[in-house]
């Protein structure tokens, strides 16, 4: 109404002071998905709410947001084995660069079961 441009750190903000329901009234105010500039702080905020992860990451992700985005090595060396699998549940395996490939593969070595077989299933 007042001319307010929503971005990323918003988002982050949300997460940083667990504020979900702005999240997703964020998301629905058509917060842009793309171009980030503030990535990194978004992850950052985002790994330290992911044992709250159902309250925001399905609301992201299916609002659109590339789950590409999330694959860093901040994120999946980071986050739990089910916050994993369910970014991954939304991620085209074909488009996965080999780098991102090489580090889920070296996660999932190291992982519980359910990861390992996401994982070789997968790629």
């Amino acid at each position: 109404k007042y001319g307010a441009q929503l971005n990323e750190l918003h988002l982050a903000y949300c997460l940083k002071y667990e504020k979900f329901s702005v999240f997703r009234y964020f998301l629905k105010k058509c917060c842009p998905l793309t171009p980030w500039s503030h990535i990194s702080e978004f992850i950052h905020h985002a790994v330290k709410a992911q044992t709250k992860y159902k309250e925001w990451l399905p609301s992201l992700l299916l609002a659109g947001f590339d789950p590409l985005n999330l694959l860093c090595s901040s994120w999946i060396d980071s986050v739990s084995d089910d916050v994993l699998i369910f970014t991954l549940e939304f991620t085209n395996w074909r488009r996965l660069p080999p780098a991102v490939e090489k580090m889920l593969s070296a996660r999932a070595s190291n992982s519980s079961w359910a990861l390992q077989q996401h994982i070789e299933s997968s790629i």
